[in-house]
């Protein structure tokens, strides 16, 4: 769909910038996409792009895709996402060889 592709792209996108109340913001907006177009959208839609962002060689970058991810996985319905979908990313970090 083109206007989620156009969509996230600016959203996820803002996680990437050098402010950190911006960064800060996109992860709340991400959140609020998902209460929006649910958690299914958010798994097809914003997922994909954060799984990205966690293998960034910066440390902000990371840190600003858990936030997003920790923000998102409180609101994921049914919560059964949350372990099936989120947790792996998550815990995918825990093992990679970037410095943090």
């Amino acid at each position: 769909d083109f206007f989620s592709e156009k969509l996230t792209t600016h959203c996820v996108g803002w996680l990437r910038d050098d402010i950190s109340t911006i960064r800060q913001a996109a992860a709340e907006n991400l959140k609020e996409l998902t209460i929006i177009f649910g958690a299914e959208w958010a798994i097809e839609y914003l997922l994909p792009p954060l799984g990205e962002i966690i293998r960034h060689q910066s440390y902000l970058r990371r840190l600003s895709a858990v936030q997003a991810l920790s923000l998102m996985a409180t609101i994921m319905d049914p919560p059964d996402l949350t372990i099936t979908e989120v947790l792996p990313l998550v815990l995918s970090m825990a093992t990679d060889n970037v410095s943090n």
